[in-house]
């Protein structure tokens, strides 16, 4: 049976969700609301009927699972809107950043509806996301279900019990491409130092990130057992990571790079 799925906010990830559904082989009928005209036309011109607000949907319109990707800032009025589904078994999922289920829950008390926090990142705009989610107690297990449905349209899907999680998963995952990026700005930047054009080195840093990712993924070796057959002894691997190793240097920098995230995510929870 087909599932009606309110997409409120139809930005960079509301747009990689609605691709991922569009795309996938999921039964869901799709509705968009968003403020901005362009993005609107943009879903009207695929196909999926959008609105400017969620007061211009029929008074009959009962969804599933209503997404919420908007800015935090906008989560306590869009969750006001949505008490005209209070009675009713939805999913409400949102994927707005430091916002928690007990932010959710002071505007929606008291009502049959499933309540869904969701750490994305921004792979997802490619259907290579990690999504990490977290259910209020009084969530359905139909809810969950649908909710690891509609994510798995635009990447990879794991469930946790301990919402104080969530920070840590935020500095992990959620900040974690900006680390790869880096990683792989910093590679181009010693390849051109070594003798390299930017050209070639920026291609060969890309590819070997690529592939190197692929390969830990659908290997049964862990990456520090891929690494150790890499760097044969003596040789120019095993070289480098005399250096890159060394006093525990790259171990330290991440720390402290996730732990300094982890704080600033619970900072912006406060906030929110």
């Amino acid at each position: 049976m087909s599932k009606t799925i309110l997409l409120v906010g139809c930005g960079k990830m509301g747009s990689a969700m609605l691709r991922g559904w569009q795309s996938a082989e999921g039964d869901f009928s799709i509705h968009v609301v968003d403020s901005n005209e362009e993005m609107r036309a943009r879903a009207h011109a695929g196909g999926v009927p959008a609105y400017a607000d969620i007061a211009a949907l029929d008074s009959n319109f009962s969804p599933d699972g209503i997404v919420l990707a908007v800015e935090p800032g906008a989560i306590t009025r869009v969750l006001g809107e949505c008490l005209r589904w209070k009675d009713t078994d939805a999913a409400v999922i949102s994927v707005a950043a430091g916002v928690r289920l007990e932010d959710m829950s002071a505007v929606l008390p008291s009502t049959s509806m499933s309540l869904i926090r969701v750490m994305p990142n921004i792979p997802a705009v490619i259907g290579e996301g990690m999504m990490v989610c977290c259910a209020s107690a009084r969530a359905s297990k139909t809810s969950r279900t649908l909710t690891t449905q509609l994510l798995e349209g635009i990447g990879t899907v794991a469930w946790i019990d301990d919402e104080g999680q969530m920070d840590a998963v935020t500095a992990v995952s959620g900040c974690g491409p900006a680390y790869v990026f880096a990683f792989i700005e910093a590679l181009v930047r010693a390849g051109v130092a070594a003798g390299l054009s930017e050209d070639l080195s920026r291609r060969l840093a890309l590819a070997t990130a690529a592939g190197s990712s692929r390969m830990a993924l659908e290997s049964d070796e862990t990456a520090e057992e891929l690494r150790r057959r890499v760097a044969t002894p003596g040789g120019a691997t095993s070289a480098a990571m005399k250096v890159l190793l060394e006093g525990d240097r790259l171990d330290g920098l991440l720390h402290e790079s996730v732990e300094a995230a982890k704080k600033r995510s619970k900072e912006l929870g406060k906030d929110s």
